[in-house]
């Protein structure tokens, strides 16, 4: 009987995210630590700061991964030994954290690292992003090669969601483009191109700090990406960080995993329930909960615990 936890990515943010769950003594004590270790206020992030200030990526991704890694703890502190880890985007990293492979302090740091990073590129190069809805992956990887604009498919998230990043100003002619095709589209509120070859210049730069990194063999496989493939290996997972922010997320490809590893229960934890809410969707049936309220998290917790094993599958 298996278990896996994934983690959302940035977009999941929202003011007074984690509410409740912060003043759990067990989360508290997390997110103070990756505060100290990002010389960040995460809590005032959270509780405090409004939906506009949480855009941007140097505040997002922190205070997504400090949350969804505290929860993560709580989950793992009460017995539940996860089959399998995934994370959307930046859900990778806390994935990497909770699992092991990373230690909580130098994937904190590197989190911080990375969102400044990503600002800043941004800011040398105008980026944005939009969603597709209706149209499937090569439909729009095609349309796109054959506009020659400076746009990409970055995340697959549903077989007719996929998610296209690149030039600011090229979004609005690809909007046109698909709304001919029939589709629909809807811009995120985004800083910057993400997982796309626009950040080139920024992922060398990561790409140092990753190399730097000690890696350790994961408690359990952490899935790829881009793929979907099962890291376990500490080089492996290394080289798959330093390309982590230019490749494509395909989301689909880790919830087929999931069903093919034969996953009963899936735990999103960290805010909010989008992962939840497309595992619903691609895979009715599923066992799938998430963290985003205390009554959520005693409830993932109680589900798991039923599971013969307590969701230990390994």
């Amino acid at each position: 009987m298996k278990t896996a936890l994934v983690f959302p990515g940035q977009g999941t943010q929202s003011a007074g995210m984690g509410r409740g769950l912060v003043d759990l003594p067990a989360v508290a004590e997390i997110i103070e630590e990756c505060a100290s270790d990002m010389n960040l206020p995460i809590r005032d992030f959270m509780l405090n700061t409004p939906d506009a200030g949480l855009r941007p990526t140097e505040r997002a991704q922190p205070a997504i991964f400090a949350l969804s890694l505290a929860l993560a703890r709580v989950v793992l502190d009460a017995g539940v030994r996860p089959s399998l880890f995934a994370g959307h985007s930046i859900g990778h990293f806390a994935a990497l954290a909770a699992s092991g492979a990373l230690q909580a302090r130098d994937a904190a740091r590197l989190i911080a690292a990375r969102g400044r990073i990503m600002a800043a590129g941004g800011l040398r190069r105008c980026g944005g992003m939009g969603v597709v809805l209706g149209l499937d992956c090569p439909t729009v990887a095609r349309t796109l090669q054959a506009s020659g604009l400076a746009l990409w498919p970055a995340v697959v998230n549903l077989p007719r969601q996929i998610a296209v990043s690149g030039d600011r100003d090229g979004l609005e002619e690809g909007r046109r483009l698909f709304v001919a095709l029939g589709g629909r589209w809807r811009r995120l509120n985004v800083s910057g191109a993400f997982h796309s070859p626009l950040l080139r210049e920024e992922a060398r730069t990561f790409a140092t700090l990753v190399s730097a990194l000690d890696v350790a063999v994961p408690s359990a496989p952490v899935l790829r990406n881009r793929d979907g493939a099962a890291l376990t290996r500490p080089r492996c997972i290394r080289d798959d960080l330093k390309r982590h922010m230019t490749d494509r997320v395909h989301w689909v490809a880790i919830m087929e995993r999931l069903l093919r590893d034969g996953t009963e229960l899936v735990i999103e934890t960290g805010p909010g329930k989008v992962l939840t809410g497309l595992l619903r969707r691609h895979v009715p049936g599923l066992a799938v909960v998430s963290t985003e309220s205390p009554d959520a998290l005693h409830r993932a917790i109680e589900l798991a615990a039923a599971l013969p094993s307590g969701g230990d599958g390994r």
